[in-house]
């Protein structure tokens, strides 16, 4: 079974309007939730509604041992890159940076995938 890391924005699209049910809830595929995930969800729920959801998600993932952190040197690297990023003039308090609109820069998230064995799937792959 192929282990993923679903990114923030498939979980928000999942519960706000039920698209990507095959990537939530399809065979084939273990899934892990990431710590910074959670952070985001959290930041972005607004309604008890929303912050009971998570924390069923929470509950679930956690009871399947499936709940994952990135080390602490990926959040260094992030660190140094927003501080970057900042001083060329790029906004840094957006939940997800697009490089030149071509490309997702890779974020704690997705960098918790190297070398674990887990693949990073994010809205921007499916076009």
């Amino acid at each position: 079974m192929k282990k993923v890391v679903l990114d923030t924005n498939l979980y928000i699209d999942w519960m706000n309007r039920g698209l990507h049910e095959e990537l939530m809830l399809g065979s084939g595929m273990v899934r892990y939730l990431s710590a910074v995930v959670v952070m985001e969800l959290r930041a972005g729920a607004h309604t008890r509604a929303g912050r009971l959801a998570i924390d069923h998600l929470v509950r679930v993932y956690a009871a399947g041992d499936r709940l994952i952190a990135p080390p602490q040197a990926v959040f260094d690297r992030a660190g140094s890159m927003l501080r970057r990023l900042k001083l060329a003039g790029r906004e840094v308090r957006s939940a997800s940076f697009v490089n030149g609109g071509r490309q997702p820069v890779a974020t704690p998230s997705q960098s918790a995938c190297h070398g674990r064995g887990w693949t990073g799937v994010h809205g921007h792959a499916l076009g």
